[in-house]
């Protein structure tokens, strides 16, 4: 998804999407990646709801954007990589709304609010975005990015995994936080390595992936 977000963006994704290789189990096997300034928020909260419909990962390049509205999308990513540069302000109206404009405000940050609350993001991002003026733009730092959960796996997702790899491999707690642990700092050093789009980075983490549960996958995928 590059360039401003505009009405039919939806649509031409979930073309696109079904155009995707499917996987092992029939699904399409996609990732999203935006360099985006911004633009309707309606069209990327609809877009937020699919891809995480979809349960598609989202990433931000490492010489890309994702500003403003873009935020809603890279929010509903199953798994969030914003590995370039992430800003956030206040939506703002072109024309008059049709209702009064402090109501119509306070009911975008509701609806903010509420979005970002579905996407087990906090609810105060969106207070965070709305204190930015539209002329001006706060760039989130690594240390944002993960306060306000945009970076890293959804904590259900998460969750859901990490029980289900238990109850596959048969290891303890404890040990699964040692293999994460690991992981992520593979991952991280792939991150700032490689391009995400590179078949390097692809071969990194795949690496990274197989040496975190070599204990419990099948033999043939070690090979």
């Amino acid at each position: 998804l590059q360039g401003e977000i505009e009405s039919g963006d939806l649509l031409r994704l979930q073309r696109q999407y079904q155009s995707c290789r499917m996987d092992a189990a029939g699904n399409p096997n996609a990732e999203l990646f935006v360099d985006s300034p911004g633009g309707s928020v309606a069209e990327a909260m609809a877009i937020g709801a699919w891809v995480r419909h979809q349960k598609i990962d989202v990433w931000v390049p490492g010489d890309s954007v994702c500003f403003s509205s873009c935020v809603y999308i890279l929010a509903s990513g199953i798994s969030k990589l914003p590995v370039g540069t992430v800003g956030i302000h206040r939506p703002f109206f072109t024309r008059r709304p049709g209702e009064e404009i402090g109501k119509s405000l306070r009911d975008l940050l509701q609806r903010s609010r509420d979005f970002f609350d579905s996407m087990n993001v906090p609810k105060r991002l969106a207070d965070e975005m709305f204190s930015v003026p539209p002329s001006e733009a706060k760039v989130l730092s690594r240390k944002e990015l993960k306060a306000f959960r945009l970076f890293g796996m959804d904590m259900v997702a998460e969750e859901e995994a990490d029980i289900e790899e238990l109850e596959r491999s048969g290891i303890s707690r404890e040990e699964l936080h040692d293999r994460q642990q690991v992981w992520r700092r593979e991952i991280n050093e792939c991150i700032l390595d490689f391009d995400a789009a590179s078949p390097e980075y692809a071969d990194c983490t795949y690496r990274a992936y197989l040496k975190r549960n070599r204990a419990w996958l099948p033999p043939e995928w070690l090979q």
